[in-house]
């Protein structure tokens, strides 16, 4: 069975915004499994593509600034953009172990040499 034809103007297809490399989405996910429930840390680069992945058995404000920490030295650029969701272990400052200090620490970090510059659109 088919769909019937649309009639009238077609839709409008809207342009993707460009990003510099650089631009990071993070977000967390509860993984369940057999045994436990595990958290998933991801962080992808819109531009590249890259992406970073852990699973924890917590999900805590150190556990996030741990990740970023690990994501800073994991990727070949310089990241100056990190965009997450309202979870409170990447937004809430202070109280000594808050990813914030973490996020404004690696988007003022001076710049990193790339191992190919190729890969990186410079």
């Amino acid at each position: 069975m088919r769909l019937p034809e649309l009639e009238g103007d077609k839709l409008k297809r809207s342009e993707f915004s460009s990003y510099y490399i650089g631009y990071f989405d993070i977000d967390m996910a509860e993984v369940r499994t057999e045994q436990s429930k595990l958290y998933m840390f991801l962080a992808i680069d819109r531009t590249s593509k890259f992406a970073f992945v852990e699973l924890h058995e917590t999900s805590t404000t150190a556990t996030s600034r741990d990740f970023l920490l690990r994501l800073i030295e994991a990727a070949s650029y310089r990241i100056h953009t990190v965009l997450t969701d309202n979870d409170i272990q990447f937004t809430t400052p202070g109280g000594g172990g808050s990813a914030v200090p973490v996020i404004k620490e690696a988007m003022a970090n001076g710049e990193r040499f790339v191992r190919h510059p190729s890969a990186t659109r410079e």
